[in-house]
């Protein structure tokens, strides 16, 4: 385990720190980030990362495999084009969590911002409170589970993926609210109970595309094909 104080590092020199210790195993605490803007930006590999306050826009961007866990709140784009690992926020995000994600998890214990999800293709986001609205505009693929109140236009111009939610919100253009599988009621409650929460699902429903949609061919990145 090695310590960072991150008070007087400009991002860039902070972020070749980080790696260069989760290269070697270490799990990483990350003292007086102060919320500074791009912590966590294209991390590779394994290992941990623990982050003892706020940060600002973009943390985790571009992430490849390890885990963050930011123990305050988060600001815009967290998890920007993530391809893997896991990121959990301990209070509240900012608007445009998980956009253009590709794979990995993403959890936020407080409260969430508009937008989250967006033009997702691919992985995991789960929000424990409030989310804003137009959660999972443009997405393709991937899951977003919200388990407080959502703002309005819930799915606008979703062309896949699936989101899941209880009753309340207005939908967005061209998507339909239906039942979720039993299969599917299990496969969420099996992934809360491994991220720590324990939630009722009874009355839970899933957002899907309505209608003929266009078909679009997701990337994949060459390093995953």
């Amino acid at each position: 385990m090695v310590e960072i104080d991150a008070q007087d590092l400009k991002p860039y020199d902070l972020n070749r720190l980080i790696q260069k210790y989760l290269s070697s195993g270490e799990e990483v605490i990350l003292k007086n980030p102060d919320a500074k803007h791009n912590i966590g930006i294209k991390l590779r590999g394994s290992g941990r990362v623990i982050i003892e306050g706020s940060t600002g826009y973009y943390t985790g961007g571009f992430m490849d495999g390890p885990e963050i866990l930011i123990k305050g709140n988060t600001g815009w784009y967290l998890g920007d084009n993530m391809h893997s690992g896991r990121i959990v926020v301990e209070r509240n995000s900012g608007s445009n969590v998980g956009p253009s994600m590709i794979g990995g998890e993403i959890l936020i214990k407080g409260h969430s911002g508009s937008r989250i999800g967006l033009g997702m293709k691919g992985g995991l986001i789960v929000i424990k409170g409030k989310t804003g609205m137009l959660a999972g505009k443009m997405m393709l693929s991937g899951t977003i589970v919200l388990l407080d109140k959502v703002g309005d236009l819930v799915g606008e111009s979703m062309y896949g993926g699936r989101i899941f939610l209880f009753e309340g919100p207005e939908l967005g253009g061209n998507v339909k609210m239906v039942e979720p599988s039993v299969d599917e009621i299990m496969e969420i409650k099996k992934k809360l109970e491994i991220l720590g929460i324990e939630k009722d699902l009874d009355g839970l429903k899933k957002v899907i595309p309505a209608g003929k949609q266009h078909k679009y061919v997701l990337f994949k990145p060459m390093h995953m094909r």
